[in-house]
């Protein structure tokens, strides 16, 4: 398997970082800062983003910034990797998400920027399995294939394992070997 390096980074600046409360239960991360109010923790989320922008530029990075919508609302904009997939063949991949407010994040207009910026083959859209399978066991499923690139660890759940299969042709990568375990992200 040849590694995937790139020059180019897509941010999403945020409108709405915040805590989420659909996404709280399974990310350790969160922290609900009631001490501060939206306004401050706006300023601060769209200050660090605005400050390692210009960061990866100073060193030759060509950031690609998305504004994130005021509305809806979607706390966790900032984290297009989650829903969105590039890769050098030319293949984009949308991913399915677990929360109803993480999938608002898949936005057409962003894949057409990409359309303009760069030769765009085609869109492999995955969001589907959403309804079809439940978010969750998709979600695992898309972490395991954009992280690894190899399917070692998932589920043996006959839909996950048709979805599985599915995005392991599209992606050509080795399905061989599945063990069964589950594990649940965003």
């Amino acid at each position: 398997m040849t590694m995937q390096n790139t020059s180019h980074i897509l941010m999403v600046r945020p409108a709405n970082f915040q805590y989420n409360i659909q996404t709280a239960a399974s990310n350790d991360y969160q922290r609900d800062l009631k001490h501060l109010t939206s306004e401050e923790i706006r300023r601060k989320a769209q200050a660090e983003h605005d400050g390692f922008v210009a960061m990866l530029r100073a060193q030759g990075v060509d950031v690609i910034v998305i504004e994130d919508t005021e509305s809806p609302i979607k706390p966790d904009a900032i984290f297009p990797n989650n829903w969105i997939s590039m890769h050098e063949d030319g293949k984009v991949y949308l991913y399915p998400m677990k929360n109803e407010n993480r999938a608002l994040e898949r936005r057409r207009d962003i894949i057409e920027l990409l359309e303009e910026k760069f030769k765009i083959e085609e869109v492999v859209d995955l969001s589907h399995f959403e309804k079809k399978i439940g978010p969750w066991k998709v979600q695992v499923a898309s972490c395991l294939i954009i992280n690894a690139k190899s399917l070692t660890h998932v589920c043996r759940r006959e839909l996950i394992m048709k979805y599985l299969n599915f995005t392991a042709r599209k992606l050509a990568i080795d399905q061989s070997f599945f063990l069964p375990m589950i594990i649940m992200t965003n």
